[in-house]
Formats: C-alpha cells, sequence, structure tokens
C-alpha cells in the first residue's frame, strides 16, 4: 500500500500523513477520524501506523487528550512500543467479519442484505439530528465503504437498484454533514453522487429531495440564485407526484427570494402561499421529524425566516408562535433559529429591551447536542453574533444602547 492509499483509507490527505511523519501534531478532525478508522483498518496499514509511530518521539505519538478510557489509538501506540506492530483485537474482529462476509456474498447479494442497508439507511435519517456531526460523519462513512462493497457483488437489477436507493440517502446526509463542517467543495461532489445512485434507481422523488437538500445547504453559502435554480429543477421533477420534496421546495424558494432584496417580496410572498398548499396536498401521515422528512413546524419556520427577512413582522410573529408549537423539544437548534426570528421582529419594531432579553436567552436554548459542529456555517454566525449581541450594551442612554442593538442586528442579518 503507498502513502497515498493509506491517507484514503484513514480518511485524511496525504499531506496529513506527510507532516505527521515528520513529527507534526494530527488536526483534531484527522485525530477523530483516526481513531474510528484504526478499529477497522486492515493489517498492512495498522502496521505502517506503528512504524511510524517508532519513528517519532514517544510523547509526541500520545494522544494530547488524557482520558480514562484509552483511544484507539493510545492502545496501537502503547503495544506498538512494546512489541512491534500489533493487531488489536477489534481489528481482528473486523477484519474476520469482512472476510466472511466476503465467503457470504461470493455468489451475490441476497435479498437480507438489501433490506439490512435500508434499515441502515433508515436509521442515519432519524438520527442525523440528534448526533455531533463528527461522530456521524465517521460512522456513515464507514458504512458507505461497506454498502460500496455490497453493490459491487454481483446482484439482479432489481437489488442493484434496492442498494442504490439507501446509497443515494446516504450519500446526500454525508453531504449535509460536510456543510456542517465548511467544506462545501466536497459536499457539492457528493451531492452531484448521491443524485447520480438516485437516477440510476429511477426514483424521481428522491432525486428530488437530495435536490431541495442541495438548495437549502446553498442558502447556508449565500448562494440564493443557485437554491432557486435547485429548487426549480425538484419541482420539475415532481410536478405530477405529491411527495417531500414538491412540498419542500416551495418553502426553500420562498427563504431564496427573501435574501435577494426589497424587489422580491411579492416573489415571497407567492413562494409561501405555495408552500402552504403544497404542504396540505401532501400532508397526511408525514409528520415524523427526520432528516427524510419534512413537517409542518419546518413548513412554519421557513415561513418565519423568509417574513422576517422581508420585514413583515406581523405576520412572521404568527409563524414563529406556529413553529415553537410544534418543534419538539430536541429539535433545539431550528427552535433557537426560530427565536432568533423573533428577536429580530422585536428589534426592528423598537422593542429594543425586549429583543436583548430574547437575545440573552437564544444561545442558552441550545441543547448539549447541538454543539458548534452541528451548526451550518451561517447558523454558526449569526448565533455567534446573537451571543455577543447579548451581552450589555454600555452606555448612558437608552436612545444608545437601542442604536448598538440595531447595528448588531444588523450585522446578524448578514
Amino acid at each position: 500500500m503507498n502513502k497515498t492509499d493509506f491517507a484514503r483509507t484513514l480518511g485524511i490527505t496525504l499531506r496529513s500523513v506527510t507532516n505527521w511523519e515528520n513529527g507534526a501534531p494530527l488536526a483534531p478532525f484527522s485525530e477523530s477520524m483516526l481513531d474510528s478508522y484504526l478499529t477497522t483498518v486492515s493489517g498492512d496499514v495498522l502496521e505502517r501506523y506503528c512504524a511510524n509511530l517508532h519513528r517519532l518521539n514517544p510523547k509526541q505519538s500520545r494522544s494530547p487528550i488524557d482520558d480514562e478510557t484509552p483511544s484507539p489509538r493510545d492502545t496501537i501506540n502503547d503495544l506498538a512500543q512494546r512489541s512491534g506492530p500489533p493487531v488489536t483485537i477489534g481489528a481482528t474482529i473486523g477484519q474476520l467479519r469482512r472476510q466472511l462476509d466476503t465467503s457470504l456474498t461470493a455468489n451475490g447479494v441476497d435479498d437480507s442484505s438489501v433490506e439490512q442497508w435500508q434499515a441502515i439507511a433508515d436509521s442515519y435519517g432519524r438520527t442525523y439530528r440528534t448526533t455531533p456531526t463528527l461522530d456521524f460523519l465517521t460512522r456513515i462513512t464507514q458504512d458507505m465503504a461497506g454498502l460500496r462493497t455490497a453493490i459491487d457483488q454481483w446482484c439482479t437489477e432489481a437489488q442493484r437498484r434496492d442498494l442504490l436507493r439507501p446509497a443515494a440517502q446516504m450519500a446526500g446526509l454525508l453531504a449535509t454533514s460536510l456543510v456542517n463542517l465548511a467544506d462545501h467543495r466536497e459536499s457539492r461532489s457528493w451531492f452531484q453522487t448521491a443524485r447520480r445512485a438516485a437516477q440510476e434507481c429511477h426514483d424521481a422523488t428522491l432525486e428530488a429531495w437530495i435536490i431541495v437538500r442541495h438548495a437549502v445547504s446553498a442558502l447556508y453559502w449565500d448562494d440564493a440564485h443557485g437554491a432557486l435554480a435547485l429548487t426549480g429543477q425538484a419541482i420539475a421533477l415532481t410536478a405530477t407526484t405529491p411527495c417531500i420534496a414538491s412540498a419542500w421546495a416551495p418553502a426553500v424558494q420562498a427563504r431564496a427570494y427573501s435574501r435577494l432584496g426589497p424587489s422580491r417580496r411579492e416573489d415571497t410572498r407567492a413562494a409561501i402561499d405555495r408552500a402552504e398548499i403544497a404542504y396540505e396536498d401532501f400532508a397526511a401521515g408525514h409528520g415524523e421529524q427526520h432528516a427524510y422528512g419534512y413537517t409542518i413546524a419546518q413548513l412554519h419556520f421557513y415561513r418565519s425566516n423568509a417574513l422576517t427577512e422581508i420585514g413583515d413582522t406581523a405576520t412572521a410573529y404568527g409563524a414563529q408562535g406556529a413553529a415553537l408549537t410544534y418543534y419538539e423539544p430536541k429539535a433545539s437548534l431550528d427552535s433557537t433559529l426560530v427565536r432568533m426570528d423573533r428577536a429580530f421582529c422585536l428589534s426592528k419594531d423598537g422593542e429594543h429591551e425586549e429583543a436583548a432579553r430574547f437575545a440573552t436567552q437564544t444561545p442558552k436554548a441550545l441543547s448539549p447536542e447541538s454543539g458548534p459542529h452541528r451548526h451550518p456555517t451561517g447558523q454558526r454566525i449569526r448565533l455567534g453574533t446573537a451571543a455577543s449581541m447579548s451581552k450589555p450594551c454600555p452606555g448612558p442612554r437608552t436612545g444608545r444602547r437601542a442604536t448598538r442593538i440595531n447595528e448588531r442586528w444588523r450585522r446578524l442579518r448578514r
């Protein structure tokens, strides 16, 4: 195995491997990925890893995190310094499982394996909102590697189609996770991969869902025109088929139009009307809050954000109240963003003290699992600005305080 393949197997860059071989520490993201990969990689990867350890100073080869439970990296470090290239129990078990899976699928994929992969994809849809991004990305990347192996096996046309569906779903979630880490370029590539998988399994509604997810991500890197183009594609794909994407796309359009300035206010309102009608056509039996779904709470959140952007505070207050009513307690991030819209509306209406109170409460509303890595780039910026705004504004007069609050809110909405 060459250095490039070694880096690809560990999920890190070639430069990271080179720097690491020269004694430089790994970045936190690479450390986290490495911890997970070392429990599953093959023996030759472990051999190279341990050979590198022997060339490093023992202090450099230790993890900088002192934890009571040693990480896989710490365990391998200790074994390498005592007895040469080790094979950990976890790696042995993982390698045995992969070998057994290869033997079992030598004659092709069976239906039970296909059903298992769909169940795995469904599980990621349920846990996406509550799992820290790095943990989620590590797990789904490992399962994507296994799913790719299954797709490469001999299978019937129907089985291949049924395997490509979870592949498209998981690729879409992987792309969204990369947005959360601000890796927009790689995220776009994964959205394209997800679309190709959906096209190959001839599932237009799944492809449309991926396109709308891509459109939402485009809003987070401030590409409102790109979001409009993508939602137009999704609507065209599902023109005669009510589905999640057909209900979701008009709401995303409303947010995109609202970002384009006062001249698009009527377009924003028209898109909101279409979003409400589309949801009514689709809503029955689709209320579960998971990554593959679209709920009444999300509809009102999108209404709130679009109406707040165009300055229609009177209607926005109602949308915000409805969204907060429907969101489940675990959806702390979306609820927090709705409260931020409420604070902005209060500030725009001259209720500066009440706006400051909301800004103080907003960052505190986040649950522990909604840490920094759960927020896409634009949301992290807005939350950080809200936290800054919540600090008392110095000055002897309320007028000066109000001016500073308004200035902070202008920065918040960028």
